[in-house]
């Protein structure tokens, strides 16, 4: 939505003309710019704004749309509403989702081809670099990550077993190999659906758990705990640029998973209903066991 919204304001804007100029630029020294960020690290919101003032929004007075320069080709080739000039000659500008465009590159083709004066606001540049950083992410996620976690998960949740073996004759670690085993399942599974539980005790966990964030709501669930506690598996909905293939959804959910899963070492503040002494005792063992299977996983 913030891409249209945006283009709409680029195209309302049209009757502001755009004076382009440059200047040189000096050389960049880095041991000064590493200088200035040591001198003022530490300074204040007010500091700040003293330092480099940006002043403030004003409205700009009443002004007749049909007197600016450019206006008779911008209705010319807008056709503005009485409203959308009522608006403009009362704020200085207006958002029209009639006008709105696909994008910025849309909205400044036009602007080109219909030989109109042009307003480029910051936001337009900002998006052309959001989009970059997005396209460079994705394609880092795409080429590298995945496979990495695929990797990394796979070798961690092969050490499950080991520590099954090594803890066998400890009766009171089985619940907390049984999480661990959860833990792990649940990440690859979100990966890779045909992925199983090392130990099949953990099956009907990890099958509920996946149920549960199927269904992308909260809910109250025992998570390695014998307490409820409210998960919020709405988080687990795709968005951005992870809706474009199975591969980036499967990778986002598993993060999600891994992200925002807990491991309480101590009680939480104010839980309700509060965890037992027993249940972060529980935990503490998972979060080591997690642990040492990392070590033995290299």
């Amino acid at each position: 939505m913030y891409p249209k919204l945006m283009n709409s304001v680029i195209t309302a804007l049209l009757f502001v003309p755009c004076f382009v100029y440059s200047q040189s630029v000096p050389s960049f020294d880095l041991a000064v710019y590493k200088q200035f960020l040591e001198t003022h690290q530490n300074m204040s919101t007010e500091e700040l704004q003293a330092f480099r003032p940006a002043g403030t929004f004003t409205k700009s007075a009443p002004t007749n749309f049909g007197s600016a320069l450019f206006s008779d080709s911008i209705q010319l080739k807008y056709k503005l509403t009485g409203d959308e000039r009522s608006l403009i000659e009362s704020n200085g500008f207006m958002v029209s989702e009639r006008l709105r465009r696909p994008s910025f590159g849309a909205a400044f083709g036009e602007i080109f081809h219909n030989d109109l004066p042009v307003f480029i606001s910051t936001d337009a540049i900002l998006h052309a670099l959001h989009m970059s950083y997005d396209a460079m992410l994705r394609t880092t996620e795409e080429r590298f990550l995945i496979s990495k976690l695929d990797t990394l998960l796979t070798r961690l949740h092969a050490q499950v077993p080991v520590l099954a073996s090594r803890y066998a004759a400890v009766p009171a670690m089985r619940q907390s190999l049984l999480d661990a085993d959860l833990y792990l399942t649940v990440a690859r599974k979100l990966l890779d659906p045909a992925v199983l539980p090392k130990l099949a005790e953990s099956a009907g966990a990890v099958d509920t758990v996946m149920v549960m964030i199927a269904s992308e709501q909260p809910a109250n669930y025992p998570l390695f705990s014998s307490t409820m506690r409210v998960v919020d598996f709405s988080q687990f909905t795709v968005r951005g640029h992870y809706t474009q293939s199975e591969n980036l959804k499967r990778y986002f959910r598993s993060m999600m998973w891994l992200g925002r899963t807990e491991m309480y070492l101590i009680a939480p503040v104010n839980a309700i209903p509060e965890q037992s002494k027993k249940d972060i005792q529980r935990q503490t063992i998972d979060a080591a066991l997690i642990a040492e299977a990392a070590t033995g996983a290299d």
